[in-house]
């Protein structure tokens, strides 16, 4: 394989370890029933969806101060046990506004996703968009047909879930795109799937920020001079 194979090869096992373990404190926290705490209330909402959303653009901006020396650091793993709650703790809140299982069934779509790509690319040995796309959605089929008859039993709810499940497959090719051409360290490319998903959040809070800021400055509640 090419180092850009190789490359994705070690990113996406680092990606399923990470979703198998955001899976199974996920699943442990809807069978006993640890999310209902996150949802309780308004405050429990807000109080686990800030911090929480601050902690994930902390890392998306602090990810960009990262140098092309320091992309293979292993302090970088950092990144991605930080993560692991974060997600886990988006879950609770999720389930808050839709059932439990349809919150299980993206995350094991999502998992075997990644699960595709890596076998496409063990067979192949090279990427191929087309086969994974086929490959996924054979699979997410399989799937959401399992889901439909034994738990979920909604046509709606299943369409809807399948709309989740193309949207991660469309998403894994951008972000496989945009890092093969920028990144080139799987850990710093795990960070990049990870974080991609919250970049136009993160741009928008930046936007924001410097709209503050100019407007202080022009208003004069912001002096450079002190």
């Amino acid at each position: 394989m090419d180092s850009h194979e190789e490359v994705l090869i070690k990113t996406f096992f680092h990606l399923i370890i990470q979703f198998i373990i955001i899976f199974i404190f996920t699943l442990l926290g809807f069978i006993y029933e640890i999310n209902e705490a996150f949802i309780k209330s308004d405050g429990a909402i807000w109080g686990t969806l800030v911090p929480t959303t601050v902690v994930i653009l902390i890392m998306c901006f602090t990810a960009l101060c990262i140098d092309d020396y320091n992309r293979d650091s292993k302090w970088l793993y950092i990144y991605l046990i930080i993560y692991i709650p974060c997600m886990v703790f988006y879950c609770f809140l999720l389930s808050g506004a839709t059932n439990n299982i349809n919150i299980i069934c993206g995350l094991v779509l999502y998992i075997l996703d990644i699960l595709s790509f890596i076998i496409v690319i063990i067979i192949y040995k090279e990427i191929r968009y087309i086969v994974f796309i086929l490959f996924s959605v054979v699979i997410a089929i399989i799937i959401l047909l399992v889901f439909h008859f034994v738990w979920i039993k909604d046509g709606l709810i299943t369409f809807k879930i399948s709309t989740v499940g193309l949207s991660e497959i469309i998403y894994l090719i951008i972000i496989t795109k945009f890092s093969i051409r920028k990144v080139h360290d799987y850990l710093f490319e795990t960070i990049v799937f990870n974080l991609g998903i919250f970049s136009p959040l993160a741009f928008i809070v930046f936007i924001i920020l410097v709209i503050s800021f100019l407007y202080g400055l022009v208003t004069g509640q912001v002096d450079l001079n002190n």
